[in-house]
């Protein structure tokens, strides 16, 4: 396995994610992963021979689950499976890795599954039938809402229908909104109420669960879903597929690795924008985080941007081996906690003019890659635990550039993640540390 010079700071950080691990709850899909593995993908209308098909747990919420509980976060579940044999596989092979699947229910419909094929080079397709995920309900939601809010971190994705993260969110954040000026009734449109949160509930001990919002895949949202997020992890073909849904800076059409020159280049004040308000790259204290800008090609335009538009907390954008870039608020900065928090009142972050933003490039580990598949889901995972934990939103995405490169040295996706003692042990032996 190659080494990375930058692991010291990485291990202090998983000591601490272990040391005191926070809570997790995770809302979406849980699949059944049927794999092939072929020398090249078929063109439309081509067949290709395969290894033996195999199977496993999957799905992007119960891959994230995983990969949090492994890490070292109390993890709980919440979701729907068929009555069938797959069904009882997944619920099986989560509680073998520590998470509560007592909030999931099954149903009499077929667990979801994935079609996943994969390349010699590592490199994955994926179809995807929900099944029993798309019958998840607000009522389901209701009765699960003990482990929603008494979590510091709720993890989301697109899987789910909209209409099921709008109710998580709304659920997660209902305990803490008794002083709420005003609720907005959005069954009917599928989006949360618009909370004013403190941050507290009544015995002023507690803060509101963070929301970080997998956008994955792709969908076409009520904006007013995205006021209850806090932060928001997506890759760099999603990044660009926000940008033009914003219909700003959009991102040119690169192949994979095209973001290398993320490495190189400099942060350029926004030519609209004022000098005051000019985005800027915030000097990280961590050895593995690098000054780095990329307006040379949209990327960091277009991340700050949809932070202000979207009134985030902070967004991470996962370049695959490349390693990740960190966008954060100012206000998220400047609240003086460890980690971007919900306790600052929703109606501030309205405003896209009045915000400022930050943004670190995290150097990829390089590995001698195998297979890619549920590396974004490990990503996801190991940034919720790690912030549950109370790490800033940096020291998460480092962490979590860490523990996905390595997942992507074994084969499967839940069968990739390594434990909490499993990486401990590796940091021990790495040359560099």
């Amino acid at each position: 396995m190659k080494s990375n010079p930058d692991l010291s700071n990485v291990k202090e950080i998983l000591t601490s994610v272990m040391s005191s691990p926070g809570k997790v709850t995770v809302v979406g899909s849980l699949n059944a992963d049927l794999t092939a593995r072929v020398e090249e993908f078929p063109a439309p209308g081509a067949t290709v021979p395969a290894a033996d098909l195999t199977y496993g747990p999957g799905g992007k919420s119960s891959n994230q689950a995983v990969a949090a509980s492994k890490i070292g976060a109390d993890v709980a579940m919440v979701g729907a499976v068929g009555h069938d044999a797959y069904g009882s596989f997944v619920l099986r092979s989560l509680g073998d890795a520590g998470v509560d699947t007592s909030r999931v229910v099954a149903r009499d419909l077929p667990t979801g599954t994935a079609l996943i094929t994969v390349n010699a080079a590592g490199e994955n397709t994926i179809v995807y039938s929900a099944g029993a995920n798309r019958s998840v309900s607000r009522a389901d939601l209701q009765a699960a809402a003990d482990v929603l809010q008494s979590a510091d971190v709720v993890a989301l994705g697109f899987e789910s229908p909209a209409s099921v993260v709008a109710a998580a969110i709304d659920v997660a954040r209902s305990a803490f909104d008794a002083n709420t000026e005003t609720r907005a009734y959005v069954d009917q449109h599928y989006a949360p109420h618009q909370h004013r949160n403190n941050g507290r509930d009544e015995r002023g001990t507690r803060r509101a669960p963070q929301i970080i919002l997998n956008y994955s895949p792709i969908i076409d949202v009520d904006p007013a879903l995205l006021s209850g997020v806090d932060i928001v992890v997506v890759n760099e073909i999603e990044l660009r597929a926000l940008g033009e849904r914003y219909e700003f800076a959009q991102l040119p059409t690169q192949e994979r690795g095209g973001l290398a020159n993320v490495a190189g280049s400099k942060v350029d004040e926004h030519a609209d924008a004022k000098p005051a308000d000019a985005p800027t790259v915030r000097d990280s204290a961590s050895s593995m985080a690098k000054e780095d800008g990329a307006s040379e090609n949209g990327l960091f335009t277009t991340a700050t941007r949809l932070v202000a538009t979207m009134g985030l907390r902070g967004l991470i954008v996962t370049l695959g081996p490349k390693g990740c870039f960190v966008v954060e608020s100012e206000d998220s900065l400047d609240s003086g906690d460890g980690n971007p928090t919900s306790d600052v009142n929703r109606s501030d972050r309205a405003n896209p003019t009045a915000l400022t933003t930050n943004g670190v490039y995290v150097q990829g580990y390089p590995v001698d890659a195998v297979d890619s598949t549920g590396c974004g889901d490990c990503f996801m995972g190991t940034v919720a635990a790690s912030i549950a934990s109370g790490r800033s939103l940096l020291d998460s995405a480092g962490l979590a550039t860490f523990v996905a490169s390595r997942a992507a040295t074994k084969q499967g996706a839940q069968s990739s993640y390594f434990s909490a003692d499993e990486l401990a042990d590796q940091l021990k032996l790495d040359p560099a540390n």
